[in-house]
């Protein structure tokens, strides 16, 4: 489940930076700021506001999906004992 879910997480991270303007950070770039405190300082916070509802969606499908996978363990575990 963690692989799984850690290539969508990665993917909703990677479309949210991708969802903040390129004039942002070129701003940034005039403002005399480095790509690091560019990135922690403005995209991040920005990018935030993408992410935050797919990873809730995310969350709440690893609940399901682990509950899921909880019960079909339990029941097959006396079957093959």
């Amino acid at each position: 489940f963690a692989l799984n879910e850690a290539a969508f997480s990665a993917e909703l991270f990677r479309a949210g930076i991708l969802s903040v303007n390129r004039s942002q950070s070129i701003a940034a770039a005039a403002l005399g700021m480095g790509p690091l405190l560019t990135l922690r300082r403005i995209i991040l916070p920005q990018s935030m506001r993408a992410v935050i509802p797919g990873l809730a969606n995310d969350t709440i499908g690893i609940l399901k999906l682990t509950s899921i996978a909880s019960v079909l363990f339990v029941n097959e575990l006396p079957f093959r004992s």
